[in-house]
């Protein structure tokens, strides 16, 4: 080990050089509030920064509630494992010996997907996230439209980051248990190891939790929590600081809040153990970029709810989360019994991945592996991400022309995505899909630029552009649309009226 970190490593050290680092990186990224923690074997430490509500000027807390994004789907793996613990579930029996009604698009992963499937993220279906947000259908019947969403990959040949499949895995722990996703986690792990002040529900504003923000016109704008419903099992746990050290520290132990054993240790392992091999983190997302191309890092794999990457010849264990309003970042080397967390209020931030491995790098007495300037390229400072454009959506075309609105207007169907209404006002088509407004713009023939009405805290890459078809009678009979951009378009058929 290298002599460069720093040299106090008592908790007051500790906690004042996580400070250091946590203002160094928020002077390059900007967020409202901040909360970090960092457990050694040494014991816990926390940290506080700027605010969980910026309008009435309140601090964050090491109690102050932030939602963790993805970081939930280690929660609802661990709640598939305790399933198999207990004798009620194999990691490797298909799914449907028990969502007897569950289908995929491709008839040899709808027999043989498993929970190992699942939690690994090997489907072969790309992301499809409009298909659940802010969707007003149930988990299940979210679930039973999977079998009309376009793979692009074949099954078990390629690692695809998703929601849906974690979606399913939470189908899976209700069909067994009888009970409720939420109840299941919120008995059988949130009590059990003691986190108090965490829930898979969005708690109300005045009772503790921070507000979402995110970056619009160089200001912080703030919106009501999104509630995530169907999709909950994939990024709906809001946490606590202090309540996440303890399931970090859970991760390294296998200890519940009593100090017995809440799962056996190989069933535990099973999580953190690599199972996908991963590439470029492109088709994840730009902010593990870095982290992959390091030269510092052997491997990068894939667990079952958990990055595992090689890390300075120890196994480095994480997971981060984007919901709207929120970042986070949870890790832990299980060599060192070191734990760092970092949650945050503002959209798509880059700094509680970026505040972790520069704290890591320090515990462990290296040198700074300089993340602020490795992360500017791929996230440039006070940038965050916008809704993605759909490839060739740039090019030139002709110029615009007036047309009747009236002829486009009515209800379009998609198996898969559901209902996509067009009406018309005084200032032309709009579309809605999940009560969100696609403002429409004549382009050119019957293809029109989309201006979604989305809050800016939105994270899920809205469609910027609409084509209408028509049959040979030139007769208006549906529309094509980009909603995932790793597939073709997706066609929704128009309805009689």
């Amino acid at each position: 080990m290298s002599s460069e970190g720093s040299a106090d490593r008592s908790l007051q050290g500790l906690g004042a050089d996580s400070r250091q680092v946590a203002e160094e990186v928020l002077a390059e990224w900007r967020c409202p509030g901040l909360a970090l923690g960092l457990i050694t074997e040494k014991g816990p430490v926390t940290v506080s920064l700027g605010h969980a509500d910026l309008d009435a000027q309140i601090e964050v807390q090491p109690d102050t509630i932030f939602a963790l994004g993805s970081a939930t789907k280690a929660f609802t793996a661990l709640g598939v494992a305790l399933l198999i613990d207990r004798g009620a579930l194999d990691w490797d029996q298909p799914i449907r010996n028990y969502l007897t009604d569950y289908r995929m698009a491709d008839p040899f992963a709808t027999e043989r997907m498993t929970a190992r499937d699942l939690l690994t993220h090997r489907s072969g279906l790309p992301r499809h996230d409009l298909v659940w947000y802010r969707s007003p259908l149930s988990r299940r019947e979210i679930m039973n439209r999977l079998q009309y969403l376009e793979p692009t990959r074949d099954f078990r040949t390629a690692f695809q980051y998703q929601n849906l499949m974690y979606m399913t895995a939470g189908c899976l722990i209700e069909e067994i248990t009888g009970t409720t996703w939420e109840d299941f986690t919120t008995n059988e792990i949130a009590k059990p190891l003691g986190l108090a002040h965490t829930t898979c529900f969005a708690p109300e504003q005045d009772g503790g939790a921070a507000r979402p923000y995110a970056k619009a016109n160089g200001k912080f704008v703030s919106d009501e929590p999104l509630l995530l419903g169907a999709i909950a099992p994939a990024g709906s746990v809001w946490s606590t600081v202090e309540d996440m050290l303890r399931w970090v520290g859970f991760q390294m132990t296998g200890m519940d809040g009593n100090g017995a054993p809440l799962i056996s240790d190989r069933i535990l392992g099973e999580l953190t153990s690599p199972q996908v091999l991963l590439g470029r983190a492109g088709d994840i997302a730009s902010i593990l970029t870095p982290l992959d191309e390091a030269e510092e890092v052997s491997y990068s794999t894939y667990g079952m709810g958990w990055f595992i990457h090689g890390y300075r010849g120890r196994k480095l264990v994480h997971h981060g989360g984007f919901v709207d309003g929120f970042s986070s970042y949870v890790a832990y080397v299980p060599q060192e019994r070191l734990g760092v967390v970092v949650l945050c209020n503002c959209n798509e931030s880059p700094v509680p991945i970026v505040t972790s491995l520069s704290i890591i790098d320090r515990v462990l007495g290296y040198r700074s592996a300089n993340w602020v300037e490795r992360m500017k390229r791929v996230m440039p400072p006070d940038v965050r991400g916008q809704a993605a454009i759909p490839p060739g959506s740039e090019e030139e075309l002709p110029a615009a022309s007036s047309v009747s609105s009236d002829e486009f207007v009515g209800n379009y169907f998609n198996p898969g995505y559901g209902k996509l209404l067009v009406t018309a006002d005084e200032y032309g088509l709009v579309g809605d899909y999940h009560g969100i407004a696609l403002r429409m713009s004549h382009l050119a023939h019957d293809i029109f630029q989309l201006d979604p009405d989305a809050t800016p805290l939105t994270t899920v890459p809205w469609p910027r552009r609409i084509a209408f078809v028509r049959d040979l009678e030139g007769t208006v009979v549906g529309l094509q649309i980009v909603m995932e951009t790793a597939c073709s378009a997706i066609h929704f058929r128009r309805r009689a009226p």
